[in-house]
């Protein structure tokens, strides 16, 4: 998708969508989720309407007023999937798009490939050792990424949205992790230095909360004005 301010907002809504479909204490339902803070992605009113009616033409989203707020719904698949969670203890979950598959399914997966396996059963104590240790390592835990083996941009744009390393799980990772990529989109050889160099530039010009999204979109905007070539780059291009 190559709008900018319609892509941050189909993320903000895809990011806070209802991925179950039992019932919750907010009256969403499955696909739903709660906008209109459009500032933390980085957008201005005008932009934000903008990107609402293009979501609407397209297909990809709905919007409909409530006592609550603004309530967006996403309509299909084609950007990010509505892969809701059937096990019936589920509740709401953030991030769905970027989520685990469905416990249950992989539990049954799970359970047919061990009826298959268990059914030939080990010749060997060698054979045996090695499907104890391979259902050990299947059991374990994942380790949270060393720091050391974190991309350095990842970094340099959490750093610059003043992000603190410890917060960088749930939804502030998967938010610097689709902002990266949109700047990436951008900017393919983008360095961690031209993160922090950009983000000083918006901190000095524009007088707003610096957050992932919001460098992006910015530095989506500047990309397509220079593209767009033959034409004076305004004031705030410039010194972005």
């Amino acid at each position: 998708m190559k709008d900018a301010p319609a892509f941050m907002l189909l993320t903000q809504i895809a990011l806070r969508a209802r991925w179950s479909r039992a019932p919750g204490l907010d009256g969403l339902v499955f696909g739903e989720s709660l906008v209109g803070d459009y500032g933390m992605i980085g957008l201005s009113e005008k932009a934000y309407r903008c990107a609402k009616g293009r979501l609407a033409k397209w297909g990809l989203a709905s919007f409909a007023g409530s006592s609550k707020g603004t309530v967006a719904r996403l309509l299909d698949n084609r950007v990010y999937a509505l892969d809701a969670r059937n096990d019936e203890n589920s509740g709401d979950h953030e991030g769905g798009p970027f989520s685990e598959e469905n416990l249950h399914d992989r539990a049954g997966v799970a359970a047919d490939v061990g009826r298959t396996w268990g059914g030939r059963g080990a010749t060997n104590k060698k054979e045996r050792r090695k499907e104890g240790e391979e259902s050990n390592t299947s059991r374990r835990p994942v380790k949270p990424e060393p720091a050391h083996a974190r991309n350095p941009l990842f970094d340099a744009l959490a750093e610059a949205a003043g992000i603190k390393p410890c917060e960088l799980v749930g939804p502030p990772a998967r938010a610097c992790g689709v902002a990266l990529a949109s700047i990436r989109k951008a900017t393919p050889d983008v360095t961690p230095e031209e993160i922090h160099r950009r983000a000083q530039n918006y901190a000095s010009h524009f007088d707003a909360v610096l957050t992932p999204f919001a460098l992006a979109n910015q530095w989506a905007k500047c990309h397509a004005a220079k593209e767009r070539g033959g034409r004076k780059l305004s004031t705030e291009f410039q010194k972005f």
